[in-house]
């Protein structure tokens, strides 16, 4: 009898009334769905449906889960997402984003992917403050950096330099200010856990989230001393909750918000014309209204930021569903009559551009996931970290303001290229990291193809090729810090087109009017 009830356990699972309530596996995929069977090939059908049994059949996730409990919790193995560290604490390790190789100091930023970093970092703080606009960067630590004595002994006799020391000290002397706020959260973390022990350990839980947005608003305060005198520690409360794991039980405290009523939704039609102009990522951009405030210049906040700040939050619904109550994960809407949410790596220059001109906001708040350091930026504007060099007083060479081409000076104007042409620049000294830097701008007026840029100094030589009709460059050649280098550059149409060579404009407004830009 025990025999045959075995046997047709799965076929019974497969009633709706018997079948298991599913496990929330967090798998970050869409599940295969039923096949529409009428309208492809016999072939086809078939492996259409065993992708559909393999994602649905009957204790599926539980039997995953079993697996990752057995490997994760009882041997210590990592084969899901984490690591299992003291006193049952789980630690995250998925892919690039493995914060225990980062605390171990396995996986380092490179020396050019930190200055590029600083670069782009002190541009873009540049121009936003030459259009009226602070600037404030916010890092948000990982858990390992908060609770280093939780990791096994032999994790934490290896410790190395993290990728958030290194930017850290990189940034250190730059004009952007940086809030980092793992010394307070270091400080503090014995009067309440900031991180769970088994859910969601990527990001810090409702408690850290308030912790960290006190010192938020604490950091806004002092960039913007005028703001409206609102209590915002009294709008946020913990609300504890169950989550079930694939681990086990864990209690998630949740972050909510009192006092919402006078916010709302509005998705003007400005605000939506720049969202579909903006890339797709899956935290989609919304703005929020507070009517108690007025509208006026300076009183709207963007808040550029990831799922750090879209998790552990009890009110409301998704970002711009139509909820009643609107759904915001930091009090900032209860200070500027107009906050815009939406995630770093939709934050284009066109788009904060429309941004700034339909918002006129007072402050970009720019927040990012110390375990996310290790991504690439691939949104670095390099216009933008040709500004930043300047800014810094980098050794900054420009290919339309100096130097020769075939013994004539080159005048402040559009060149047209029509064949190779070579460039010889003044030479500069290389600052204290070995660089020499190169910037311009290539623009196609006429035919197709692309452009290489060949930039030699000695034996080095640095080259680019650009596919765009308009385009900005900035480009590293290496040497020894404090000697002087000599370049030359080579710039060779790859095609039968047409091209200008001109000077980048943020650096051009920089240098005349010490400020990139303006409203």
């Amino acid at each position: 009898m025990v025999f045959v009830l075995l046997l047709a356990a799965p076929v019974l699972a497969l009633l709706p009334a018997l079948r298991p309530a599913p496990l929330d596996l967090q798998e970050n995929r869409p599940l295969a769905p039923w096949p529409d069977l009428a309208a492809m090939p016999l072939a086809e059908a078939s492996r259409a449906v065993e992708l559909y049994v393999a994602d649905h059949f009957p204790f599926r996730t539980h039997l995953v889960a079993a697996y990752i409990m057995v490997m994760e919790r009882w041997l210590g193995v990592p084969v899901d997402a984490h690591l299992l560290g003291k006193h049952g604490e789980l630690f995250f390790v998925m892919s690039d984003e493995n914060t225990v190789r980062d605390y171990m100091g396995m996986r380092p930023l490179a020396q050019d992917e930190l200055l590029r970093r600083r670069a782009y970092l002190t541009g873009l703080q540049a121009w936003c403050e030459g259009q009226g606009v602070a600037y404030l960067f916010m890092l948000g630590p990982n858990k390992t950096t908060i609770h280093p004595e939780w990791l096994p002994d032999w994790i934490q006799d290896q410790q190395g330099q993290t990728r958030q020391e290194q930017f850290l000290a990189m940034m250190a002397g730059t004009p952007v200010p940086v809030l980092d706020v793992s010394s307070e959260f270091v400080e503090r973390k014995d009067q309440g856990r900031l991180f769970n022990v088994l859910s969601d350990t990527a990001h810090w839980n409702g408690r850290g989230l308030r912790l960290a947005n006190e010192l938020l608003v604490g950091a806004v305060r002092r960039r913007l001393p005028g703001l409206p005198d609102v209590d915002t520690s009294a709008r946020m409360h913990l609300r504890d909750e169950r989550a079930v794991t694939v681990y086990d039980e864990d209690v998630v405290p949740l972050l909510v918000f009192s006092d919402a009523l006078s916010l709302r939704y509005d998705h003007t039609p400005a605000f939506l014309a720049t969202v579909a102009a903006m890339p797709s990522i899956w935290l989609k951009p919304y703005r929020i209204v507070n009517d108690a405030l007025p509208q006026k210049q300076g009183s709207a906040v963007l808040f550029a930021t990831d799922s750090y700040f879209s998790t552990h939050v009890g009110q409301g619904g998704m970002p711009g569903t139509d909820k009643d109550t609107p759904w915001f994960p930091t009090p900032l809407p209860y200070l500027f009559h107009t906050f815009v949410h939406f995630h770093h790596d939709a934050m284009t220059r066109p788009a904060l551009e429309r941004f700034f001109r339909d918002e006129q906001p007072a402050l970009l708040v720019h927040a990012y996931a110390e375990r996310s350091m290790l991504w690439p930026w691939h949104l670095m504007d390099p216009e933008l970290m040709a500004l930043g060099e300047a800014v810094l007083g980098s050794p900054l060479l420009e290919l339309t303001r100096a130097g020769t081409a075939e013994g004539k000076p080159v005048v402040d104007e559009p060149w047209d290229i029509r064949e190779p042409t070579v460039i010889s620049l003044p030479e500069a000294v290389a600052d204290a990291h070995g660089r020499v830097l190169v910037t311009g701008r290539v623009q196609r007026i006429a035919g197709g193809g692309s452009i290489r840029l060949a930039i030699r100094g000695g034996a080095e030589e640095m080259a680019v090729t650009f596919d765009n009709e308009d385009e900005v460059f900035c480009v590293a050649v290496p040497g020894t810090p404090g000697t002087p280098v000599r370049l030359t550059a080579a710039l060779a149409p790859q095609s039968e087109g047409r091209w200008l060579l001109l000077e980048p404009e943020l650096l051009r407004q920089f240098r005349q009017n010490g400020t990139a830009g303006g409203r």
